[in-house]
């Protein structure tokens, strides 16, 4: 990997990304032009297309735009921008990608009732279901099982005095919601 200064980095993105927005402005004098010689039926598939090329945000692209460039530039990664780049990677099938950004993910750094909700195990495991991710999951269920059961019935329920589920464990597999219950209430 190259090591760049600032400097160097921000100039080395800066042609990258006007690259890519050349790449975009000639794409969208494809569109005018085909808006002029097709019909408009065939010209809406044609817009679909590439809008749906593009889901994610801006951040997530960024960094996939870095990952991937010829300079393979790596910008700091945070809990946080690992879980806005991870489902966009995994999506588009940047499958090297997806198993660095997964392998950044320590179970140390996940709290049962975190101040910074990008450290919720649970929130983590729901993303790593939703992607079958099984390293991911394995991180998350590591953590889960280092708590102590008051922490996991707190993470669970959303606080000692609440009755109900947190919605976000519904979203979870049956199998999953029952070992963390198993786990919440057995300790």
């Amino acid at each position: 990997m190259v090591k760049l200064d600032d400097a160097q980095t921000g100039q080395h993105l800066s042609l990258f990304l006007s690259m890519v927005l050349d790449t975009i402005t000639y794409t969208s004098s494809v569109i005018t032009k085909c808006q002029q010689t097709l019909p408009p039926n065939n010209l809406s598939i044609v817009c679909v297309s590439i809008t749906e090329q593009v889901e994610g945000s801006l951040g997530a692209w960024t960094y996939i735009l870095m990952w991937i460039s010829p300079q393979h530039l790596q910008p700091a990664l945070t809990l946080g921008s690992v879980s806005v780049v991870l489902p966009v990677a995994h999506k588009y099938g940047f499958t090297a990608l997806v198993r660095h950004l997964v392998a950044t993910v320590d179970c140390k750094h996940l709290c049962p009732k975190p101040a910074d909700p990008n450290a919720d195990a649970i929130k983590w495991l729901i993303m790593a279901e939703n992607l079958g991710l099984c390293t991911l999951e394995d991180v998350c269920w590591e953590a889960l099982e280092s708590w102590s059961g008051q922490e996991l019935r707190m993470a669970v329920m959303g606080g000692e005095a609440s009755q109900d589920m947190r919605p976000e464990v519904e979203l979870l597999s049956q199998n999953a919601v029952c070992k963390l219950l198993e786990l919440a209430y057995t300790r």
